[in-house]
C-alpha cells in the first residue's frame, strides 16, 4: 500500500510556540517544498532546452530518411525495366519501407518535443479558443509517456474516449495541459501500483492497470474525466485529496500539490474539479468540468 504523507503539527502541547508569523521564519516542511519547486523550475528549464536540441536533431533524422527515398529513385532510374535483379529489387524495397518507418517515428518523437516545449510557455496572447479532443489526447499522451519512462517495471494501459462533436473552450491553453497531464499520472500512478510489465493483448488480463480518459459536453459546460482501476482513495482520506502538500504517494514521487494546483486551474476557468470511486466498481474518477465560454477577465488579474 501506498504511505499516506502529510504535513504534521510538530509543536506538542508542552512545547514553546514558534515566534511570531512576522518574524520572516518558514516552517522547515515549507522551505522544503520551496526548494522541490526550485529544483523542478530549474530542471523545466533543462528540459526545454534538450528538447530544442532534439528537436533538431530529429528534423536531420527525417530529412535524411527522405533523402535516402529519393536516392532509390535515382538508383532504379539507372536500370532500364527488367535489368534490375530480383534481389537487388528487394533491397531497395526493404531499404524505401525502413526510410518511410524511421521517417514516421521520428515525427512521431518531433510531436511530443513540441507538446514539451509547448507546455514549458507561458500563454503570452491570454486564453484563447482551444479543440479540446487534440488539447486531451496531446497532453494525456504527453503525460502517459511520461509516467512510462520513469517506471519502466509498472504496467498500465491508457485508452482515450474522445468527443465526436470535437467541442471547443475558451481557456489558457498550458494550464489545462497541465492539469490533465497532471490527473493522467496519477491516475497511472494508482492504476500501475504493484503491477509489472508483461506483454497482455488489451483486455486480455484483469489484472493490468488501466487509465481511461474522457471527453464530453453540454450546451455550456465541457467535462474531462480520467478514471483507473487502481486500489482507490480511502474513505477517511477523500476530503483531504485537494490539500495543498497531501500526498499518499511517498518521498520520492509527491510534493502534494499537484491536484491543489488542478482545483486552482479549474476555479480559475470556472469550473470546478471532483472526483469520486470509479463507476466501474474499482478504482477512482476524477472530473473537470469548465464553461465553454467562461468569463476569464477577473481570474487573469
Amino acid at each position: 500500500m501506498a504511505r499516506t504523507q502529510y504535513l504534521p503539527d510538530r509543536t506538542p502541547e508542552s512545547a514553546p510556540r514558534e515566534s511570531a508569523p512576522d518574524s520572516g521564519e518558514l516552517p522547515e516542511a515549507l522551505k522544503g517544498q520551496l526548494a522541490v519547486q526550485a529544483k523542478l523550475a530549474t530542471l523545466g528549464t533543462l528540459t526545454a532546452g534538450v528538447a530544442h536540441d532534439v528537436k533538431n536533431s530529429l528534423n536531420f533524422v527525417i530529412n535524411f530518411a527522405e533523402l535516402n527515398g529519393e536516392l532509390l529513385d535515382d538508383l532504379r532510374d539507372l536500370f532500364p525495366d527488367g535489368q534490375m535483379t530480383d534481389s537487388a529489387r528487394q533491397i531497395t524495397e526493404d531499404l524505401e519501407a525502413n526510410s518511410r518507418i524511421i521517417s514516421d517515428h521520428a515525427k512521431s518523437a518531433l510531436q511530443v518535443m513540441a507538446s514539451t516545449l509547448r507546455l514549458g510557455r507561458t500563454d503570452p496572447t491570454g486564453p484563447r479558443d482551444c479543440q479540446v479532443n487534440l488539447l486531451v489526447e496531446q497532453s494525456a499522451k504527453l503525460g502517459y509517456h511520461g509516467w512510462r519512462a520513469r517506471h519502466p517495471d509498472r504496467q498500465c494501459e491508457m485508452s482515450l474516449e474522445l468527443d465526436k462533436s470535437d467541442p471547443v473552450v475558451h481557456a489558457w491553453e498550458t494550464e489545462l495541459a497541465r492539469l490533465i497531464i497532471n490527473l493522467v499520472i496519477n491516475a497511472c500512478d494508482a492504476a500501475g501500483e504493484q503491477r509489472t510489465v508483461r506483454y497482455a493483448p488489451h483486455g486480455s488480463d484483469a489484472r493490468s492497470g488501466r487509465a481511461i480518459v474522457q471527453v464530453g459536453h453540454d450546451d455550456k459546460t465541457v467535462t474531462v474525466s480520467v478514471r483507473d482501476n487502481g486500489p482507490g482513495i480511502q474513505p477517511e482520506l477523500r476530503d483531504r485529496v485537494f490539500d495543498p502538500f497531501f500526498t499518499t504517494k511517498g518521498d520520492a514521487d509527491g510534493t502534494g500539490l499537484g491536484l491543489s494546483i488542478c482545483r486552482d486551474i479549474a476555479q480559475r476557468h470556472g469550473g470546478h474539479i471532483s472526483h469520486r470511486p470509479n463507476p466501474a466498481g474499482i478504482g477512482t474518477e476524477f472530473s473537470l468540468t469548465i464553461l465553454t465560454r467562461p468569463d476569464l477577465t477577473e481570474a487573469g488579474q
